[in-house]
C-alpha cells in the first residue's frame, strides 16, 4: 500500500513541476502559476523569472503564494507569502515557498 501511495505522491509532485520547468526552459515564459496537491487549504505559488544582471546572465527566480478563498474561486483567501530572496532555478523556488508555507502553518500566531 505505501509503494503505491509513494507511487502517487511521485506522479503528482512531477505533473506540478512540469510547468516550472517549462519556465526553467522556455525563455519567453516570464512566470507560471501552480497549485499544490494537498488536503489542505488550498494554495497558489506563483513562480517568477527575472534577470538581474541583464540578459546575457542567468535569471533568477523569485515565488510569491496565496491561500485561494473557495475551491470553486481563485481569489485570495487567506494569507500571503512572499519571499526576497533569489533562487537559481524555479523548483528551488517552489520548495522554498512550499517549506515557508508549511512552517508558517506550524507556527499559527506567526502568519501574516
Amino acid at each position: 500500500m505505501v509503494e503505491c501511495f509513494d507511487r502517487i505522491h511521485l506522479q503528482l509532485a512531477e505533473l506540478v513541476l512540469r510547468p516550472l520547468r517549462e519556465l526553467h526552459q522556455q525563455p519567453h515564459l516570464t512566470a507560471v502559476t501552480v497549485r499544490p496537491p494537498g488536503r489542505g487549504p488550498r494554495v497558489r505559488v506563483t513562480v517568477s523569472k527575472t534577470w538581474l544582471d541583464g540578459p546575457e546572465c542567468p535569471p533568477s527566480y523569485f515565488w510569491t503564494a496565496s491561500e485561494i478563498a473557495t475551491a470553486g474561486d481563485d481569489l485570495p483567501g487567506g494569507p500571503v507569502w512572499t519571499d526576497d530572496a533569489s533562487h537559481d532555478s524555479p523548483e528551488a523556488a517552489y520548495w522554498a515557498a512550499v517549506d515557508e508555507i508549511a512552517t508558517s502553518r506550524c507556527r499559527p500566531a506567526l502568519r501574516q
